[in-house]
């Protein structure tokens, strides 16, 4: 396969745009890689990626000695199914691939929620695209999702 199409990811966050940035980094990601081209709508492709957002939660993580939260956690989630365009057959499902990044808003490093969003977004995406290539992610998980 050579040639991938990008479906619009569904976004079940109701979190306006979340669909689009996330879309628009997988396509980036791909292009970067080399290894499948991302075709334009109504080119011909050899594979099709369907993602969902299925979810997006900030959590606080810890807080001060008054109750202030001091750290958060931005989850993201999504499913995906790749399909071979020539046979129809799913080649790949996965029911939920996740990202999160936690960060501070109020000490250093200083990071806002839409900032840590953004971050977990890439991640979210470059996690999608390795697993597209290479089946699965392994390399990319962080630490607390190592244990």
């Amino acid at each position: 396969a050579n040639r991938i199409a990008l479906s619009l990811p569904v976004d079940r966050t109701g979190i306006p745009i979340l669909g689009e940035k996330l879309h628009r980094r997988m396509a980036s990601l791909f292009g970067s890689r080399g290894r499948l081209a991302v075709v334009s709508p109504g080119e011909e492709a050899d594979l099709k990626l369907d993602t969902e957002i299925l979810s997006f939660r900030i959590q606080p993580v810890s807080f001060d000695s008054l109750g202030q939260i001091v750290k958060k956690r931005v989850r993201l989630s999504a499913s995906i199914a790749i399909y071979n365009l020539h046979t129809g057959a799913v080649i790949l499902r996965d029911a939920e691939i996740q990202s999160f990044r936690e960060y501070s808003d109020l000490v250093p490093p200083i990071e806002s929620d839409e900032m840590a969003t953004d971050a977990a977004l890439d991640s979210l995406a470059e996690r999608i695209v390795t697993k597209v290539e290479t089946g699965w992610y392994t390399p990319l998980l962080t630490p607390q999702e190592r244990r």
